[in-house]
């Protein structure tokens, strides 16, 4: 029941963002969009946490920051890294929650490039 009032909660922020469309703004919307996905992220995170011990916890921390360390600055060794930790939490995660969790920080991710993209397009 969490989750589904979480989901009408986002779908309601959504939903007020596009009905104040008067002075439409494509950036507010990806604004608006990017934190509903932090949202989601971090309720995810928490779920997931709360089935791990705290050893496990702290490798799922990392896991999220060293994909954050891929995504910005493509280091081979953060790639490793990743891969080290992702292979570490498979014993105690599917490879679908793993996968699940990198995507949303690849989605916010992009969500941030195309903000910048746009308050750059905005100054010129």
């Amino acid at each position: 029941i969490t989750d589904c009032n979480k989901l009408k909660s986002q779908v309601e922020k959504l939903t007020s963002a596009i009905r104040n469309i008067n002075g439409f703004n494509l950036g507010d919307l990806k604004l608006a969009v990017k934190k509903i996905e932090e949202e989601n992220l971090e309720n995810r995170v928490s779920v997931t946490k709360s089935k791990l011990n705290e050893d496990h916890q702290s490798w799922l921390d990392l896991l999220l920051d060293t994909q954050q360390e891929v995504l910005q600055n493509e280091s081979t060794f953060a790639r490793k890294q990743l891969e080290k930790v992702k292979n570490k939490l498979s014993n105690v995660l599917t490879a679908e929650e793993i996968q699940e969790l990198l995507g949303k920080i690849v989605e916010i991710n992009e969500l941030e490039v195309q903000l910048n993209n746009l308050k750059i397009q905005e100054n010129q």
